[in-house]
């Protein structure tokens, strides 16, 4: 791998053609030494070159200067092509390059120094993305050689024995029938075989969880705002998972032998306990300054939690100096807090924020999922709403009451129209947040003829402070009558998976059968999908296969169509990465990067921004109607990997989510 010194560039202050010419005259040296001493036939000598990221221009070369692709020089030599350090591939062969005489390798990351963020302390990777990349660079006829950089082996074992099972019984583990979630099974019953099916099952929770929530976004650049507090509840359902992981991993800490023990922590414990304390640190930092934003007391009891898990992480780091002998003594010391830079340098610990409290008692009150919050005074008297009821599978929601005094005040809730709706009471002492549980009884609600009410939230908080909170409540449930799979507007989005298409087509490519499938547990929330084979493209869409969504809206109107996209890199150097929104018939070409100035690499946007938030989020713009709509999605290029759609109006502001809005309501 000819990099220069201190893996940069060869010559800084050259031009393209002089570092072009001095690598081509470094092969020709290398080949004459090779003939002179190893053997007079080249063919007979395994020979590779590494074309990483400072390497890589040499050989494309731009359109003023030609690269070393199609040298003599590289005759019979293994080209390594690479990821782009985040598990992405760079650049794959073209249909004439796959001729190459010598074939072609690659190198992929599972660990990684270097910008735009690291990520070294633990394992990180989650095995969907790897089989996912791997069988593409296979597909594209990159099968002579797989390097992986693992970093640290301790906590990378996983996903280094799938690496090497796929690269080494590709046809057995390749296979759409064959998933990860089957491979992860096998190998804790291999690794664990003593164990109770029991806790095989739960480290199957935890292997599967733990892999995923850390490969959404690494453990190193995960900051407080990261994941929405409030916004559709995305902070609680991430916090709830992380937090199940840990306690099933300290529950087999006490079940188990110190015979098994150090097997366990080096493979499950440690990785997992200490990725999730990490994201758990973060996601109640995040809490924390939400609640302190509006002077909640709440504020004080997430710094509190906060503070057990800093106390809980160096514990963790501490016992990995001293499990099994000090065997792993200094492996768990990298920093991994909050990282500003691509490294550890003035990396932050979590800012905790305080709350005094008011001298007047007043609340605040939200609504669960919408962070809109209010204290109900004399000039804040905006009305709550609450639409969770209009989507039918919708039997209970919340509404939340914090304390901005260290003196909890007493509130009162009358609810109009008590015949279809209930609400119980849940009190938290701990974090002075109270949870106003709503009931909804459709048989009841079927039988009246208004199906909105309000809930008033009422109290006197001394020193002449009185509030009053109105929460608006619509249970109208929207027409139903559409064909299956068909995705219903209950609310301000329409929110689709992937997978739940409502049909799909196959395409043709070289008289072949293309056709969409998922990809099992992929991406952020349930799964992907993608055309097969990989390797083929459409221009502008011709002959390419397609999956077909049905959904209603409830009126007319331009809205905003946000497909959320593996930050996949464009197959080639033309950098097309591209596919059609169909809406109502009307085809829309959308360029998933910006084909001129799209670059992988250090300081280059917006791939740093979506390889940290391993997701890419492209945005079409169309005019739907009120009621049935259609949109069909078709691959023009190759490396489409579709998570997840989010349809809203165009005009009016939707509310930032790290994993977009949870699904709708889908007629079954």
């Amino acid at each position: 791998g000819m990099r220069g010194e201190a893996d940069t560039a060869i010559m800084k202050n050259a031009t393209l053609k002089d570092n072009i010419n001095l690598l081509r005259d470094v092969l020709k040296t290398q080949n004459k030494l090779i003939k002179q001493y190893v053997n007079d036939d080249l063919t007979k000598v395994p020979r590779m070159l590494a074309l990483y990221k400072e390497v890589e221009p040499y050989f494309y070369g731009d359109k003023h200067t030609k690269g070393l692709i199609g040298d003599p020089e590289l005759e019979g030599v293994t080209l390594m092509l690479c990821d782009d350090n985040h598990g992405n591939l760079r650049t794959v062969p073209t249909q004439k390059m796959r001729n190459h005489n010598g074939g072609y390798g690659m190198y992929y990351h599972f660990d990684y120094h270097g910008s735009p963020f690291s990520y070294e302390w633990l394992n990180t990777n989650y095995l969907p993305k790897v089989k996912e990349q791997m069988c593409a660079a296979y597909d594209f006829g990159i099968r002579d050689l797989w390097i992986v950089n693992v970093g640290d082996i301790m906590t990378n074992e996983f996903p280094l024995s799938y690496f090497l099972d796929l690269a080494y019984d590709y046809d057995t583990f390749s296979a759409s029938s064959y998933s990860t979630q089957q491979y992860t099974s096998e190998w804790i019953e291999k690794q664990f075989a003593g164990f109770t099916d029991e806790q095989k099952k739960s480290i199957d929770f935890i292997m599967n969880t733990y892999t995923k929530l850390a490969n959404m976004r690494r453990t190193e650049c995960i900051w407080p705002e990261t994941y929405a507090p409030v916004n559709f509840e995305e902070g609680d359902k991430i916090l709830a998972l992380a937090q199940e992981v840990l306690d099933r991993c300290c529950k087999l800490k006490d079940e188990l032998s110190k015979k098994v023990y150090p097997g366990f922590f080096a493979q499950v414990y440690f990785p997992a306990c200490g990725t999730m304390n990490v994201l758990k640190m973060q996601l109640l930092a995040g809490k924390n300054h939400w609640c302190a934003k509006y002077g909640m007391i709440a504020a004080n009891y997430y710094a509190q939690k906060i503070e057990e898990c800093l106390d809980f992480d160096k514990a963790l780091v501490d016992e990995c100096d001293k499990v099994d002998g000090g065997r792993w003594y200094g492996q768990g010391w990298s920093e991994h807090f909050g990282f500003k830079h691509w490294n550890e340098e003035e990396n932050q610990y979590p800012v905790m924020m305080n709350v005094s409290g008011t001298r007047k008692g007043r609340i605040c009150v939200w609504v669960s999922g919408n962070e809109a919050v209010t204290s109900g005074n004399d000039w804040t008297k905006f009305p709550l709403y609450c639409d969770a009821f209009k989507n039918p599978k919708t039997e209970e929601t919340a509404v939340y009451v914090a304390q901005t005094c260290k003196k909890s005040v007493a509130y009162n809730i009358d609810l109009l129209n008590k015949d279809w709706l209930s609400a119980t009471v849940k009190k938290d002492k701990d974090s002075m947040i109270d949870k106003i549980v709503l009931k909804i009884d459709r048989s009841k609600l079927a039988v009246c003829d208004d199906k909105t009410t309000v809930m008033l939230i009422s109290g006197d908080g001394g020193h002449g402070c009185k509030f009053n909170v109105a929460v608006k409540i619509d249970a109208q449930v929207p027409n139903l009558n559409y064909d299956k799979g068909t995705f219903i507007q209950t609310s301000n989005y329409v929110s689709i998976e992937a997978a739940h298409f409502t049909s799909k087509t196959d395409g043709i490519w070289n008289e072949k059968p293309v056709s969409f499938e998922e990809l099992p547990g992929y991406g952020k929330t349930l799964s992907a999908v993608k055309a097969f084979p990989v390797i083929a493209d459409f221009e502008k869409g011709k002959d390419a296969p397609c999956v077909e969504y049905k959904f209603t809206l409830q009126k007319n109107g331009i809205m905003s169509f946000d497909f959320y996209l593996n930050p996949s890199n464009p197959a080639y150097k033309d950098n097309k990465l591209a596919f059609i929104a169909q809406i109502n018939g009307e085809k829309l070409y959308k360029d998933a990067v910006d084909s001129k100035a799209f670059a992988v690499g250090d300081n280059q946007e917006p791939w740093g921004t979506d390889v940290t938030n391993n997701i890419r989020i492209s945005t079409v713009y169309a005019d739907c109607k009120e009621g049935l709509n259609i949109l069909k999605v078709y691959p023009v290029t190759p490396n489409i990997v579709l998570e997840k759609i989010v349809i809203h109006e165009a005009n009016i502001p939707f509310p930032e989510s790290y994993l977009g809005a949870p699904e709708s309501f889908r007629v079954e």
